[in-house]
């Protein structure tokens, strides 16, 4: 833990920072429940006291119930700002009693903070806010304007948090010229052959579409079934979807992310690696074997909810099924839902978008030769020199997709080193940071706002 100015916060006094942030359960439930706007209000509220010298100097604004827009005015109009992005709002904990430590609790135990949205994602709050108040309090002044931009409902799709907070800037005319928001980490995970540690920048973000797929037979009595039941026309167009998965293709991120890790790999994998163009089919076959490669070159289908019948000795009249969809950039929603269509073929089954998650299309990257990603893959190798930044395809939507058509340019990216193990605490059972990573955290943030805002 090196680079300590004499006003940075130790490891510890960020970790207690957070873990107050944490023990308010802002949770997001696609059928709010009474409290939660207060909540949200609460949390804000904790931020400007949690950093009072930072927010004499900033301009904070509630959008709605869900939006908490603050202003760091630069020196220069001129100059299009910086936007930092993130959510405070977290998942409902499941099974409390089964945690390590209480999931609202907030708990400093064992070199970590414990709980909901240790990492995902009030981390990516408490990091450019810690940043911030240590450079205010230096007397930095920002040459042009910092946005940070903290949603309140990105779990349940943000429509009312991050959505609401872009009108606001586009009404504005605020064209930022980088939005950073959470995405890949640090890890050793991806590619296991690699030799260096993988810092994966999301520079693209998969789409996402909930589709409704509903079939209807003849209620009746079960012992005299007829030939066709809603319930087999529905499992048999759900198999039809599992046996025919969308096509693979390897997009422009994705191929340089293999250009990039072609280094760090041994022959001969190293050419594979480095001509993607060349050996894309193999590419593809070794990659669509793998669940969680599988991802990176194709828009994947998964059935995660079926409801079907009100008796066991009764019909049927109506099966339901909904399936989650992520669109690899390149491709649709409109396309999407025709392959679908093909892929069943069969008009007794209807295939619609489901109206209870609005879908967004897939969001395209940036070259990887741009001086922005020179730059930022710059900074991730002062913080993580032992890791090597590659350009990474996002398969999860996040707050950021709402922004883009005010910026041409979205990093997601979460600075902190994890392991299998550590991601399993998203959305999961002990999710949970450690101090190392909230040291890393801070100063990567430092670094960037003395870079793009100095």
């Amino acid at each position: 833990m090196n680079e300590k100015d004499d006003n940075s916060p130790s490891p510890r006094e960020i970790a207690e920072r957070l873990s107050r942030m944490i023990k308010i359960p802002t949770v997001s439930r696609r059928e709010p429940e009474e409290g939660e706007p207060a909540l949200g209000r609460e949390f804000q509220d904790l931020l400007v006291s949690l950093y009072p010298k930072l927010f004499r100097t900033v301009l904070r604004e509630r959008v709605g119930d869900y939006g908490f827009l603050v202003t760091w005015q630069g020196k220069n109009p001129l100059l299009p700002p910086l936007l930092l992005v993130s959510h405070y709002d977290v998942v409902p904990a499941e099974d409390e009693g089964s945690w390590r430590y209480p999931p609202f609790s907030g708990a400093l135990e064992e070199g970590f903070v414990w709980g909901r949205g240790a990492q995902d994602t009030k981390i990516t709050v408490a990091f450019p806010l810690e940043a911030a108040a240590v450079l205010a309090e230096q007397g930095f002044v920002p040459e042009r304007t910092v946005i940070f931009a903290f949603g309140g409902d990105e779990e349940v799709g943000g429509l009312k948090g991050a959505a609401a907070m872009a009108r606001v800037l586009r009404e504005r005319g605020q064209r930022p010229f980088l939005a950073l928001d959470e995405g890949a980490v640090v890890t050793r995970q991806v590619v296991s052959l690699c030799r260096k540690p993988v810092a994966l920048v999301g520079v693209e973000e998969k789409g996402r579409l909930s589709v409704h797929l509903q079939a209807r037979g003849r209620s009746g009595h079960a012992s005299r079934p007829p030939r066709e039941t809603a319930a087999g026309l529905l499992a048999e167009a759900i198999h039809r979807i599992d046996g025919k998965p969308f096509p693979s293709r390897i997009t422009p991120s994705v191929k340089d992310f293999f250009k990039i890790l072609a280094p760090e790999v041994s022959p001969p994998l190293r050419w594979v690696f480095k001509n993607p163009g060349i050996f894309g089919p193999l590419l593809k076959g070794v990659m669509t074997r793998d669940p969680d490669t599988a991802s990176l070159v194709r828009t994947t289908a998964v059935a995660t909810f079926i409801r079907c019948g009100i008796q066991e000795n009764v019909l049927p009249e109506l099966a339901e099924a909904l399936l989650n969809i992520r669109i690899l950039p390149g491709e649709t929603v409109a396309g999407t839902l025709e392959y679908l269509r093909k892929v069943v073929g069969n008009p007794q089954v209807e295939i619609s978008s489901w109206e209870g998650w609005a879908p967004s299309e897939p969001v395209a990257g940036y070259s990887r030769s741009g001086e922005l990603f020179r730059v930022f893959r710059k900074l991730i190798g002062e913080v993580f020199p032992e890791a090597v930044a590659a350009p990474y395809l996002i398969a999860v939507s996040t707050d950021s997709r709402h922004y883009a058509d005010i910026t041409d340019t979205i990093i997601r990216f979460v600075p902190i080193f994890q392991t299998g193990e550590d991601l399993t605490g998203i959305h999961g059972r002990d999710e949970r940071i450690s101090l190392e990573n909230l040291e890393r955290g801070y100063r990567f943030y430092k670094k960037l706002l003395q870079h793009f805002a100095g």
